[in-house]
């Protein structure tokens, strides 16, 4: 170390624990074998997939490689998205519509985030009651981001209180 700064200090022993954790977690197929969903996620019947503010299918995209990655294709048993902006919701249903996915066509659940909550039973309980047991249920959202951003039209001036942005608050909601 140099003089004018301090000396580093060891990390503490619950660091060192976690970093062994993680060292023990398979995260890279060994050899370009996949390591199978059953060494991650023991004990679980399966995958489904909500995906909010789905824009473009990235969600969806993303899930399938990394399923595939570890030769859990097949583990998928449904995946549902909420998209408002129309043209793109229609694009992402087309084009999952033609791929053949093993849960099941990427289905839109409700048009806004919103509307999940809306109806007797709402959506997202008739979603929550169709999961079968031990199933991983994958809850994916970033929330429109123009009003807080410091590049767009109000400089980040509206927060989490412009029009797009508040639908943040969305998210804990369905999570809870």
């Amino acid at each position: 170390a140099s003089p004018g700064r301090p000396k580093r200090r060891p990390p503490p022993a619950e660091c060192a624990l976690a970093s062994e954790a993680r060292e023990a977690w398979p995260t890279v197929p060994p050899h370009g074998r996949g390591i199978g969903l059953g060494t991650l996620l023991p004990d679980r019947a399966g995958v489904l997939m909500l995906s909010l503010f789905d824009g473009v299918g990235t969600a969806m995209l993303a899930l399938d490689e990394v399923l595939r990655s570890l030769n859990a294709g097949d583990c998928l048993l449904g995946s549902y998205f909420v998209e408002k902006d129309r043209t793109l919701a229609k694009a992402v249903a087309a084009f999952w519509r033609t791929q053949h996915l093993p849960g099941g066509p990427y289905t839109e659940l409700a048009n806004d985030v919103w509307d999940l909550l809306q109806g007797c039973p709402d959506p997202l309980h008739r979603l929550a009651r169709s999961i079968p047991p031990r199933t991983l249920l994958i809850i994916i959202g970033g929330s429109p981001c123009q009003q807080l951003t410091t590049a767009g039209t109000h400089k980040g001036e509206l927060g989490l209180f412009g029009e797009d942005s508040r639908n943040f608050y969305v998210l804990p909601i369905i999570g809870s």
